[in-house]
């Protein structure tokens, strides 16, 4: 099974177990139901705990309020403060069109038909999505903006991503 990280836990919130989230992921009405099944995952051990939505709901900006039903205590969660909250990841899971960033990292980067590199990482910058490429033949890497001015296209089958107009940052 693979996951993904769907939140960071952030501190508890009253005495009953719920606690503060930072989202990380696009879809958080989707992630957070009440009965959908998510996993906090513990770093040190490398070991997932299955735990299931009791309550969830937004605060503000990319926090939310979440309660689990296999924790109710703050002493429970406490515990877990800091750590990642995952979910599974399904394809099925995305609306048409969307990609799973971690899906690009690896991918073969074209440019003018040529191969110019390879995705080193996706990292999240106000207000967007970047890529991170390790240029082919240098040491050298560039950020392009995952955006639509810059992205063709991607292959997800084939892992190709197929840039346009980012001659200066050659």
């Amino acid at each position: 099974m693979q996951f993904l990280k769907v939140a960071q836990v952030m501190k508890p919130r009253g005495l009953k177990g719920e606690t503060r989230i930072y989202l990380t992921t696009d879809f958080p009405s989707r992630r957070f139901k009440v009965g959908n099944l998510l996993y906090l995952y513990n770093d040190v051990t490398k070991e997932h705990l299955p735990v299931t939505v009791a309550s969830f709901a937004f605060d503000k900006d990319n926090v939310g309020l979440i309660r689990f039903k296999e924790l109710s205590t703050i002493e429970q969660i406490e515990v877990w403060q800091g750590k990642e909250l995952h979910a599974e990841k399904k394809t099925s899971d995305l609306p048409t069109g969307f990609i799973y960033h971690d899906d690009l990292i690896g991918s073969v980067v074209l440019f003018n038909d040529e191969q110019i590199g390879s995705v080193l990482s996706v990292e999240q910058y106000a207000p967007y999505v970047t890529l991170r490429i390790a240029l082919a033949n240098s040491k050298k890497t560039i950020t392009v903006p995952f955006v639509d001015n810059f992205i063709v296209s991607f292959n997800h089958e084939n892992k190709v991503l197929i840039l346009q107009n980012v001659e200066g940052l050659l």
